[in-house]
């Protein structure tokens, strides 16, 4: 680029050459020449159109540094950033507007801040700027009226940090940056209706029109942009519904939009190999199937922006299989004795299904999420069907399932009590109910024996202990636990034998001495001893009674009781004993009692 001084030397060259032309071609070719000069070779920075310098690119003395040209630039020039990578960190100390053209990136090589503006004025406008330092910023404002507009800010740690004031951030994208932006200025972040796109913007677009319903707060002290854009500004966007009826799809592209723009084209793709044009074409598609449709707007600056599709043609319902677990009863006469898991899966060619709903016996319908368990006792229906993303609803269908996971109740009447024992003969009754299917046969066995059919009630009689069991099948094929109860029988009394004094014996100071003819006589005390047994319950106790009056009872073997008081006259010594059934035995023995 030439000098001030250099342009002034040509200037005087210039007019040596006017005085030459002067003379051989007159007064108006030297006003033609003078005019020229004055209007082609003014200082930069002082006529009314900015100096240009071109950055990048192929063009004679372009700059290959952008910090290069911000040098040699004077205040109020124009920079202009070809498309490439500039791996720099660029300070921009004088009032200038940096353009680039798309592709234009500025990467800090996340050395320091990317762009550091120091001056008032700056304007920068289409370019990427990328890879600040870990702490610090894409772009970096300490200038006050500075613009931001149009440029992509990704992968720094701050996209922009500001502190002064009066500048304007719009129409910009701002991509994975840890913090898009801080200002604690005051700047406007948004103009015309029109924000900036921010990737974390977390609102609604409910009219989608492509603004954010709710304002993007910026970090910092209170900055907003008050209308966040859904997308990137500059290209248009495309967005379509389809809607089909039979074979007939019915598209609607007008809420696509443009945020700078109109967009003035729309050229359909319909996926069969036919294309459509217009923002509401309708097309007949000759059969079902899958179809992705391409919708691309063009704007009225001939930015392009397609969405692709699928639409579905899809006049089929779709089918549901049902399949238990266990796959087929698992108990007698077509019934479960268990509980069943229901798995339902639907299927469709086309546009795939959409949800299955189920109920269970006359319930309310249910999303089916997964497989269900059906596990009370009793017969069930399962109602069903699947729809498809068409709407498409499958005809309803039915199936039936019987369960009986319950074995019978068996009950024997009289109770038996195991712990008493019976004297007398018993007659059992068995009682067994099951209240799903019923029961088939009940079966039972006495002390070990084969089971038996039972058929009504029978009789227990013999001695001892007899073992019982017994149990019941319904018509599923439940089975009862097998039950045992031990029924203690002894009808059979006690025997007893009194070993002293024996009757018809003489007695002194307890020794026999000799045998008599009637009955027993005694001389001073006697120790009364008894031999009782019972082969089946067993003795409990022997009673040492005389004259009707107890004296002394006995649970031990040998049983006796010392009688050594005063006593004068005739007695009658009784000995009764029990077994544990309560049968008994009784002996008397008559005796003269001489103990005084």
């Amino acid at each position: 680029m030439p000098s001030t001084a250099r342009r002034c030397r040509f200037k005087k060259d210039i007019y040596k050459r006017c005085i030459y032309l002067a003379m051989k071609y007159g007064v108006i070719v030297l006003a033609l020449v003078l005019a020229i000069s004055f209007v082609t070779v003014q200082p930069p920075g002082t006529a009314s159109t900015p100096t240009v310098r071109y950055v990048g690119g192929s063009g004679p003395g372009n700059y290959s540094s952008i910090q290069a040209a911000v040098e040699d630039a004077d205040a109020g020039d124009h920079l202009y950033l070809y498309t490439g990578l500039y791996q720099e960190n660029v300070i921009v100390d004088k009032q200038l507007t940096i353009r680039g053209e798309e592709g234009a990136v500025i990467d800090g090589r996340q050395l320091s801040d990317t762009v550091y503006v120091l001056a008032d004025g700056v304007t920068l406008c289409g370019l990427t700027v990328r890879n600040s330092s870990d702490t610090g910023a894409g772009i970096v404002i300490e200038g006050n009226h500075t613009v931001v507009r149009r440029c992509t800010v990704t992968d720094n740690f701050f996209g922009i940090y500001t502190s002064f004031y009066n500048g304007t951030v719009v129409h910009n994208t701002f991509l994975r940056n840890t913090r898009h932006a801080w200002d604690t200025g005051s700047n406007a972040w948004d103009h015309g209706g029109r924000g900036n796109h921010w990737d974390d913007y977390a609102g609604a677009d409910g009219n989608q029109d492509g603004i954010g319903d709710s304002p993007y707060v910026v970090p910092g002290d209170g900055g907003r942009d008050r209308y966040p854009l859904m997308h990137p500004y500059g290209p248009p966007v495309a967005r379509f519904t389809a809607t089909v009826d039979k074979w007939t799809a019915s598209f609607d592209g007008s809420a696509s939009y443009d945020y700078d723009g109109t967009v003035v084209n729309w050229t359909w793709n319909l996926g069969d190999g036919n294309l459509s044009y217009g923002e509401t074409p309708v097309h007949v598609y000759a059969r079902d199937g899958r179809y992705t449709v391409m919708l691309t707007v063009t704007d009225n600056n001939g930015s392009t922006h397609a969405l692709t599709q699928r639409v579905y043609v899809d006049n089929a319902p779709p089918a549901t299989t049902l399949t238990p677990t266990p796959a087929t009863p698992n108990g007698l006469q077509g019934w479960y004795a268990s509980p069943v898991w229901v798995t339902l899966t639907g299927r469709d060619a086309v546009s795939g299904v959409k949800s299955i709903k189920y109920r269970v016996d006359g319930g309310n319908w249910r999303d089916y999420q997964g497989a269900f368990k059906i596990d009370d006792n009793g017969a069930h229906t399962v109602k069903y069907y699947a729809t498809d993303h068409a709407g498409n609803r499958e005809t309803e269908r039915t199936w039936a399932v019987s369960i009986d996971r319950s074995a019978p109740l068996t009950l024997s009447q009289p109770q038996i009590n195991e712990s008493m024992w019976y004297t007398q003969p018993l007659t059992v009754e068995l009682d067994s109910t099951d209240a799903t299917t019923g029961v088939v046969a009940t079966h039972y066995r006495v002390n070990g024996g084969p089971f038996v059919p039972y058929t009504g009630p029978f009789t227990i009689n013999a001695q001892g202990v007899n073992r019982l069991e017994y149990f019941a099948e319904d018509a599923a094929g439940n089975r009862e636990s097998l039950r045992r109860v031990d029924v203690r029988m002894d009808s059979v009394n006690p025997t007893l034998e009194v070993t002293a004094p024996l009757e018809s014996y003489l007695y002194l100071m307890g020794r026999p001495l000799l045998p008599l003819d009637r009955f027993a006589i005694i001389i001073g005390g006697i120790q009364v001893t008894a031999r009782a047994e019972d082969a089946t319950s067993g003795i409990q106790r022997v009673e040492f009674s005389t004259d009707g009056t107890l004296r002394h009872t006995d649970t031990q073997a040998p049983y006796s009781w010392l009688w050594d008081e005063p006593a004068l006259g005739p007695y009658t010594i009784q000995v009764k004993a029990y077994d544990r059934a309560g049968n008994t035995a009784r002996v008397e023995v008559p005796a003269m009692v001489f103990n005084l």
